[in-house]
Order: structure tokens, then C-alpha cells, then sequence
């Protein structure tokens, strides 16, 4: 996980930070982190893989395509496209109801399902 090839690991975190359109604040509350800690990140020339992969789902940046080793590690869980962030509580309620919504749908539908495998097997 050492930077083999002499990349600077905190300085590609800190370069892919710049690019982004989010401040530093954001990205580092977003990965689960807080603003020093952020700064203690980008002057590690070893920052190992697992916290450059929770900023590489905030910055939807693949660090992989610069540090080759990393494609194995990376895992990208979270599709940004099914949902994102709320920026107010406003948001974030819609956001729960509308996940809400969904399930309730699911399961009914999932139920129903039920209902009909139990009826075709009596």
C-alpha cells in the first residue's frame, strides 16, 4: 500500500480536492471526517487506501486510474445516482419520505407476491 512508484498519496487527495466544487469543510464532513483531520490527510505521502476510497466517493474521483494498486481496493457501494446528500432538513425529510414511499411499494408488492406462491402451492 506504500507509494511504490513515489506518488504522494495525500497530495493526489489534495489535487482531486481542488478540482471539486465542494469546500474543504464539505468534503471532509461528508467522508466522515473533520477539517484537520482533512489536513493531516494531504501531507501523508502513504494515506492508506480505505480513506482515500471514502473521499473518492465525495469527490466521485477514481484515484485508481493514477495509483494502479488501488483498483483492487476501491469499492464504490453508494450509486450517487439513486440519491444525494440533502443540503437543508427540508430535503432530507422528502428524501426519507420519497425512500419510504418506495419501500411501502415494495413490500406490498412483495406481499402480494407471497400471497400468490402460498395460494399456488395448496
Amino acid at each position: 500500500m506504500s507509494s511504490t512508484n513515489n506518488i504522494h498519496y495525500g497530495e493526489l487527495l489534495r489535487e482531486a480536492a481542488d478540482k471539486s466544487d465542494l469546500s474543504i469543510t464539505q468534503i471532509s464532513k461528508r467522508a466522515g471526517f473533520n477539517r484537520s483531520t482533512f489536513y493531516n490527510h494531504i501531507i501523508n505521502p502513504d494515506l492508506p487506501f480505505h480513506i482515500l476510497e471514502r473521499y473518492a466517493k465525495v469527490l466521485q474521483f477514481d484515484f485508481a486510474t493514477v495509483i494502479p494498486e488501488m483498483g483492487r481496493f476501491q469499492r464504490f457501494e453508494e450509486p450517487s445516482a439513486l440519491y444525494k446528500i440533502p443540503d437543508n432538513l427540508d430535503e432530507a425529510m422528502q428524501q426519507r419520505d420519497a425512500w419510504r414511499e418506495r419501500y411501502y411499494d415494495l413490500l406490498e408488492r412483495y406481499n402480494a407476491m407471497m400471497e400468490e406462491v402460498l395460494k399456488n402451492q395448496k
